[in-house]
């Protein structure tokens, strides 16, 4: 082998020992933060990466991954996937669009890619990733398109945009072009893991839902890698946001949901909002046309590659969205 197994860095200094790594750093998450069922399982997980990053001239030369024992998370994360492939639920003939808006996210574009085609292929069921990009500057559509040659192109849609337009007319860009008839969206910066598809699509046919939403703040939800600060910041504004609107979902602002596409249609072509609002306005906008909601509890993990910015004018974005919500609703 050409590669080296590296460091093994604890748990607990979770976003901060990841903050200048680069893409040949590859990170793999198999729970939120846990970044490996087994050493076993990284070994061949490298080694299946390596090949494929040859085509896009990387050298996967040592992997930093993070290692925790943690018992019955495990074990559920195992389970879940298992049942994502069971036969009941892969002979539905339902076909899965994964919308992948990016901007500046060439480091974290390849790892995403390779999770998602992992879990989709160990599940069984059809998909296809769509992914739009808005005129990034550090290179993201040429790595998309390398990636698009390597996984081929049923797999892999590219539908890429002159220059950054927004959230919510790329969700509207990406559904003309997809062919599932339920549609993930999710972020492309590695905060979101796809190893939460399968109970996505477990409580989509439990519960026969229109949308299921990721949940940070329900069940054994978290949030990890943000300061103090921010936690509060986002605690708070989540309770303000469940007095004040009454939402029937308890996290609004997230961004890891699974929607019927023709409702998730429906609900970006009604809304208004932009930024952080967004994503509110969507589970509002569902509660008010009486669609049915379900919830899955994921972990968070704030972006491995780049920055992540919450100042002060995103706050008062997030305040004049949430009176304007109040005030229509």
């Amino acid at each position: 082998m050409d590669w080296v197994l590296g460091k093994v860095v604890d748990q607990s200094d979770c976003g901060a020992s990841l903050g200048n790594t680069k893409i040949i750093d590859l990170v793999f998450a198999d729970d939120a933060v846990t970044f490996t069922e087994s050493l076993e399982v990284l070994v061949m997980a490298l080694e299946a990466l390596h090949e494929e990053a040859k085509p896009l001239g990387l050298e996967v030369s040592w992997l930093k991954t993070k290692v925790q024992v943690f018992g019955d998370l495990l074990d559920e994360a195992v389970q879940s996937v298992h049942a994502c492939g069971d036969v009941t639920l892969r002979m539905t003939g339902d076909k899965y669009s994964v919308l992948l808006p990016t901007y500046n996210e060439k480091d974290n574009l390849p790892i995403i890619v390779w999770l998602l085609c992992k879990y989709f292929d160990e599940s069984g069921f059809v998909y296809e990733i769509i992914i739009i990009d808005d005129g990034s500057p550090d290179g993201t559509l040429e790595v998309a398109k390398k990636l698009q040659d390597i996984y081929g192109e049923e797999k892999i849609v590219l539908r890429p945009r002159a220059k950054k337009l927004g959230l919510g007319t790329a969700y509207i860009h990406g559904i003309k072009h997809a062919t599932g008839n339920f549609v993930f969206i999710m972020d492309a910066d590695l905060s979101h893991h796809p190893k939460f598809m399968a109970e996505f699509i477990k409580v989509q046919k439990e519960g026969n839902f229109d949308v299921v939403s990721g949940t940070r703040y329900g069940g054994d939800g978290g949030v990890y890698g943000w300061d103090l600060k921010r936690k509060v910041i986002s605690r708070g504004a989540n309770y303000v946001t469940q007095v004040l609107l009454r939402p029937g979902a308890s996290d609004l602002t997230g961004s890891f949901r699974l929607y019927r596409k023709e409702v998730l249609q429906k609900l970006v072509e009604s809304c208004v909002s932009k930024g952080y609002v967004f994503q509110m306005e969507m589970i509002i906008r569902a509660r008010q046309f009486n669609y049915t909601i379900g919830e899955v509890p994921i972990s968070f993990v704030d972006r491995v590659y780049g920055e992540s910015k919450l100042g002060g004018a995103e706050i008062m974005g997030f305040v004049k969205g949430l009176l304007y919500l109040f005030a229509t609703t």
